[in-house]
């Protein structure tokens, strides 16, 4: 592990009823090996007094290290229109008001039920600045169903590349550099559920993208959250983001009455609304080719769709029409011994 020039990095976690998470979250941070070089930035929207209590602690166990931004009725910036009523922050502003307070190089995301590596920042750091040109980094993950596990389901990411970067900029646990959001915006606060993606996509666009090798954490899949859920806004707002930077396998046209609204040409984030051509170069000649390629997928579409109708009208086809439904890939292909 090549040594540190003492790197300063802000790991930025917003946070909504995480009192079941916020001990282990503060212990997983005191064990990090970049402890004495970071900075914790915790945006919490309507804390408990059992949350007040466990910041508390841990800020006096450790002064100076942590930033601790409270929303609630009096600074929300999504206030509802009803006496007496306002609505959470999306995660998207909180990460924004996160990034506005961070005062480190780098900045790390750490969600508060998830759990890092306790090497995971410098390891990170160590990528970043091993390239002036690596905007951001990445990782492999062990994905579980409860906190605390280790063990569960291993989600291994490609390596990035440039000439593909719409398929190879995923990946969890993100670190990057602040400097990138002078060129690629903030998080769209438009965005509920697909904000991260988005940004990703545009910071891809203009910079390069590095995998640290080995896991990095822990990523906790409940079930329960907005991208989670079977309810849902992953595929709606995927569809959104497939719309914006012409990206075909991910619009589902079924879904485009929901899409209308969102403002798709534009970011939202320090109050105002942005073009996206401001902050991704391509965005012209990405939207030109979707123009182009669209009415095919939308046949397409529809033609799947009519093909799986057509197979639940028949549970187990036989003879032509399975024959057919095998033929256009609604059906696996016949194996020996089947109908």
């Amino acid at each position: 592990m090549p040594s540190l020039i003492t790197p300063t990095v802000s790991v930025i976690t917003p946070v909504y009823r995480g009192e079941p998470y916020l001990s282990a979250y503060f212990e997983a941070l005191a064990s990090q090996t970049l402890f004495n070089d970071l900075e914790v930035v915790l945006v919490h929207n309507q804390p408990s007094s059992v949350e007040r209590g466990l910041v508390q602690g841990f800020a006096g166990e450790h002064p100076d290290k942590l930033v601790h931004v409270v929303v609630d009725e009096t600074n929300a910036s999504c206030l509802d229109h009803r006496p007496g009523h306002w609505a959470l922050e999306t995660v998207a502003q909180s990460m924004n008001r996160a990034i506005a307070r961070a005062s480190g190089e780098y900045i790390a995301l750490w969600n508060v039920d998830d759990v890092r590596v306790s090497d995971s920042l410098e390891r990170q750091v160590a990528v970043l600045e091993s390239d002036d040109r690596i905007g951001l980094t990445y990782g492999d993950y062990v994905m579980v169903a409860h906190p605390g596990d280790t063990a569960g389901l291993q989600h291994t990411f490609p390596e990035f590349d440039h000439d593909n970067y719409m398929h190879t900029y995923g990946g969890g646990f993100q670190m990057w550099r602040r400097s990138v959001h002078d060129v690629a915006g903030l998080f769209d606060e438009q965005l509920r559920s697909g904000g991260d993606t988005d940004l990703w996509i545009r910071i891809a666009a203009q910079s390069s993208m590095k995998k640290t090798p080995g896991n990095v954490g822990y990523y906790l899949n409940a079930g329960m959250g907005l991208s989670t859920s079977k309810d849902g806004l992953l595929f709606v707002e995927g569809a959104v983001v497939g719309l914006r930077y012409g990206i075909l396998h991910q619009i589902d046209y079924s879904l485009l009455p929901q899409t209308r609204h969102y403002r798709i040409g534009e970011l939202h984030f320090n109050g105002a609304w942005h073009p996206v051509q401001d902050y991704f170069p391509e965005y012209d000649v990405r939207i030109a080719r979707l123009r182009r390629a669209w009415p095919r997928e939308l046949r397409r579409q529809r033609r799947t769709r009519l093909w799986r109708a057509i197979a639940q009208l028949w549970p187990v086809p036989r003879h032509a029409l399975g024959v057919l439904l095998r033929r256009v890939g609604v059906l696996p292909p016949r194996s020996s011994g089947s109908l």
